[in-house]
């Protein structure tokens, strides 16, 4: 009746990265998305992001999140280290820079063919009905969906809303560019409502509402008895081109990266892209030195996404305490020496 996590795994790892998560607040659609991509940094990326074949050697990872500076509820984001457009500006942003990457393989096939890049948007309706023309933002951001997926480019998307048209510049025709995943039973019965009809005969929707009504007993009894939210029982619904499927989901600390790899992976792809401006709209890959109050060096790429740019002149602040106190740590972290928190980078506020 229903998949087991590892089957959920298993799935997510050997299909195309172009998955977008559909669950109301507080059912961990982003600790699930982290889950998933810990899954697929560790099992690599296919060849033209098609699931099978060649493994790519490296995975990047971008994500954004307009809601990281302000949000109280995310202080241990579980993508922070990956986390890249943390306000509504940045996360804007994201998209021109997604298509210059994707205009950047085009014209550099090596760069591409060593090199996949997931692309995550958390809140990705509300960050496109944030820009000053949200129709035409969508309709640029399905163009980059359908011509650089063959590009070893993939992504994630998250949201709320079932209606794949409560996306700005997308129609229900347009849920073909994801597997979507539907998670908690309210939200899959919603969705077997709205698009269940259109893939599936009435005797696959009755079997699936039959299985829904048979876990959802079993569910609420089985975490009855769980004291621990990451391992509460969450079943979701995976709509591909073929019939649905349900899975139990993997516990929300099955989250394991290894940062050392991942930072060696960037420096290899801003190695690759060679030293010095580089065209087709992409920043600069040289680096200007700033220095934190212990006067260790430390290099940042010429423009921060949150708080704005980091310009000469600039110092770094703790975004946690405002505090200038900090020290950089071996993994270039930054440790405020006031109120102990630890920063990665790309969220320390320049000014």
């Amino acid at each position: 009746m229903v998949g087991t996590p590892d089957e959920f795994i298993n799935y997510v790892v050997s299909h195309p990265i172009r998955y977008r998560l559909i669950a109301d607040p507080g059912v961990g659609k982003t600790p699930t998305t982290a889950v998933m991509i810990s899954e697929i940094v560790k099992a690599g990326c296919t060849r033209g992001n098609t699931g099978k074949g060649e493994k790519v050697p490296h995975t990047l990872v971008t994500v954004s999140y307009p809601g990281a500076v302000a949000s109280l509820k995310d202080s241990n984001y579980p993508l922070e280290h990956f986390l890249k457009y943390g306000d509504t500006t940045a996360a804007i942003k994201s998209f021109d820079d997604c298509l210059d990457d994707g205009k950047f393989r085009l014209q550099n096939t090596q760069y591409a063919a060593s090199f996949f890049q997931i692309w995550a948007w958390d809140e990705l309706d509300n960050t496109l009905n944030s820009c000053s023309e949200p129709y035409k933002a969508g309709e640029n951001l399905k163009k980059i969906f359908k011509q650089f997926g063959h590009n070893n480019i993939g992504w994630i998307v998250s949201g709320q809303s079932v209606m794949t048209k409560q996306i700005p510049g997308f129609t229900n025709d347009d849920r073909s560019l994801f597997t979507e995943i539907i998670i908690g039973i309210s939200k899959i019965r919603h969705y077997l409502n709205t698009y269940g009809k259109g893939k599936n005969s009435e005797s696959n929707l009755a079997k699936l509402t039959r299985n829904l009504d048979a876990i959802e007993e079993y569910i609420d009894q089985k975490n009855e008895l769980v004291t621990d939210d990451t391992r509460l029982l969450r079943v979701a619904l995976v709509v591909d081109s073929r019939s649905p499927k349900l899975y139990f989901l993997p516990n929300l600390d099955r989250v394991s990266f290894n940062y050392q790899e991942i930072e060696e992976t960037k420096r290899l792809a801003r190695l690759a892209k060679s030293p010095g401006t580089i065209g087709n709209g992409l920043e600069s890959e040289s680096s200007n030195p700033y220095t934190a109050s212990n006067s260790q060096m430390v290099s940042l790429p010429p423009k921060t996404t949150i708080e704005g740019s980091s310009q000469s002149g600039t110092s770094p602040h703790c975004p946690h305490c405002g505090s200038t106190n900090l020290r950089v740590q071996n993994d270039d972290r930054y440790r405020c020496l006031d109120c102990k928190n630890r920063t990665v980078s790309n969220k320390i506020i320049w000014k």
